[in-house]
C-alpha cells in the first residue's frame, strides 16, 4: 500500500493556505509557530476515528484493485495461451 506522511501532508496544506490565512489574520500569523501548528493537527488528524477509517478503506481500495490487477493478469494470460500465444 502507498503510505502517506501525514505531518508532511498537513505541512504542505498549511502551507498551501497560510497566505490567504495570514492575510486575513496578520497579526495572528505572526505570533503563531507554523511548526507547533504542524504537530497540534498531525496529532488530531492521527486521533481522529474518522481519519482512521478513511485509512482503512483506502487500504482496502488498494487491496482491491490489486486483486482486480491480478484478475486482468491472470485473464489476459488464460486467453492468450487459449489461442496459443
Amino acid at each position: 500500500m502507498k503510505t502517506i506522511d501525514l505531518k508532511d501532508e498537513v505541512s504542505r496544506a498549511i502551507a498551501a493556505s497560510w497566505p490567504e490565512f495570514q492575510q486575513s489574520h496578520p497579526r495572528l500569523a505572526r505570533v503563531i509557530d507554523r511548526d507547533v501548528l504542524v504537530e497540534s493537527v498531525t496529532q488530531q488528524l492521527a486521533a481522529d476515528p474518522d481519519y482512521q477509517r478513511a485509512l482503512a478503506n483506502a487500504a482496502a481500495l488498494e487491496h482491491g484493485a490489486a486483486a482486480l490487477v491480478g484478475m486482468i493478469r491472470r485473464t489476459v494470460r488464460e486467453a492468450l495461451q487459449t489461442i496459443g500465444w
